[in-house]
């Protein structure tokens, strides 16, 4: 078998052997931009295998936060702005963050791997912007006002008919105005009020992709206010049954006073002041 000579010279003057460690250097530096094994700190950018993500580790001498990142959120991009400390969703979320750096990130080289413990170490201190939360404040806002004006006209119309059926769905439901909550509320015909059923829903909605973000997030402040908002509801309609209650006894006789007082305080929501008024009527003629 003919041995190869590395030393022999080619036309352009370089020899075999300089041909050799030129293709061996350039095999290595491919080999290794392309590993899959090296970790964020040898790489300094990790990205997704659809490429539009990224978590980069920035220069240990940039101000701002030791890594920027870009990571798909629903049809959106969840951004981490190194140098600007914030993290933006879209134009609808602005938040002031820090993020102390991590070995165990730097040491990772699995990009879903490395999301999941970016994540975590997001902590937010002040949020800027939050069009999710404005917009899930003024629907409560909105709904709270009309179950309001259904309860202050609920003692002269059948609006009360249709606060007993909210109560009534809300209780059932354990105040979580959620998919099953809406789905029965749309179906129920004794619900005749269009806009306040659309509030609902889209409030509903709203709140899931509250939800969705806060897990995203890895934020559970969420689930804290949803509680509030559950007890406010129920305060609401504790009061709106108080009152009601008290101006119906306020408009009978004593003895019918004493047997209205042994109903529910909610049933007092299917009576109306011309309901009192004709059994009290009746109650005179028929002693």
């Amino acid at each position: 078998m003919a041995s190869v000579d590395r030393d022999a010279q080619s036309p352009d003057g370089t020899t075999s052997g300089d041909n050799w460690t030129i293709l061996q250097s350039d095999m290595e530096a491919s080999t290794n931009e392309a590993s899959p094994d090296k970790c964020l700190m040898q790489r300094t950018m990790l990205m997704s295998p659809t490429k539009d993500q990224y978590i980069k580790l920035r220069s240990s001498s940039d101000e701002g936060l030791p890594y920027s990142a870009k990571i798909r959120y629903g049809s959106t991009y969840w951004k981490l702005h190194g140098e600007q400390r914030l993290v933006t969703i879209g134009s609808d979320y602005v938040a002031q963050v820090s993020v102390e750096p991590s070995a165990e990130l730097n040491s990772v080289s699995d990009f879903q791997q490395a999301k999941k413990i970016l994540l975590g170490l997001v902590i937010t201190e002040k949020v800027h912007e939050d069009k999710l939360r404005r917009k899930i404040s003024d629907l409560a806002s909105s709904i709270q006002k009309k179950l309001a004006e259904h309860g202050d006209e609920c003692g002269q119309c059948s609006k009360s008919g249709q606060l007993f059926e909210i109560r009534r769905l809300a209780e059932k439901h354990c105040y979580d105005v959620g998919f099953d909550f809406c789905k029965e509320m749309c179906s129920n015909k004794s619900m005749f009020c269009k806009s306040l059923k659309v509030d609902i829903v889209m409030y509903s909605a709203m709140q899931n992709c509250l939800k969705d973000r806060s897990i995203f997030l890895r934020d559970d402040k969420w689930a804290i206010g949803l509680d509030k908002e559950k007890q406010m509801l129920e305060d609401f309609f504790k009061a709106v049954m108080e009152k009601h209650r008290n101006l119906l006894l306020g408009s009978c006789s004593p003895l019918m006073e004493n047997e209205l007082k042994k109903m529910d305080a909610d049933r007092f929501l299917l009576l109306t002041m011309a309901d009192v008024k004709e059994i009290f009527c009746w109650d005179r003629v028929h002693p």
